[in-house]
């Protein structure tokens, strides 16, 4: 005489269709996991801020100075994604850099009173570099219009 529990009895359809809906959710659930994963890389790596190394980061300070640019076409349309880059002057090397914002905006906190040049590019237009000087706590509005570039002769 065998016992009921060793005895094979196909599984019912509703079982099946329960652990197939619990696979798909799981699914999903890793799907979302993954791409707010790769979301929040993206945006932290446009923003310079390092995910790995807790002090890569400075805490903002009451002294430290805000440069804060508006980037304008020559008709004064606001243009964005215009590629930036930010250093002390005299330094050749980046300290900052990225894309201005749909508002063709940007903001570059610094940490010490100086000066500082900054160049902006976009496609299709001549690039410009400004000479900027930074005051303790104070934010320097920094305007750039950008011109159009000449178009190239055969």
């Amino acid at each position: 005489m065998m016992r009921k529990s060793q005895h094979k009895f196909p599984q019912s359809a509703a079982h099946l269709a329960r652990q197939s809906r619990h696979h798909t959710f799981l699914s999903v659930v890793l799907l979302v996991c993954f791409a707010s994963a790769a979301v929040f890389a993206f945006h932290t790596s446009a923003l310079g801020i390092s995910a790995g190394s807790p002090t890569a980061q400075k805490k903002p300070s009451p002294d430290d100075g805000i440069l804060y640019v508006t980037v304008f076409t020559d008709k004064g349309a606001r243009l964005p994604d215009a590629a930036y880059t930010a250093h002390p002057f005299g330094k050749t090397k980046p300290h900052w850099e990225g894309y201005s914002d749909v508002r063709g905006e940007f903001a570059v906190r610094v940490s010490f009173q100086g000066d500082y040049e900054i160049e902006v590019k976009a496609k299709g237009y001549d690039p410009q570099i400004r000479k900027v000087t930074s005051e303790v706590g104070d934010k320097t509005d920094v305007v750039f219009n950008l011109v159009p570039r000449a178009p190239k002769k055969p």
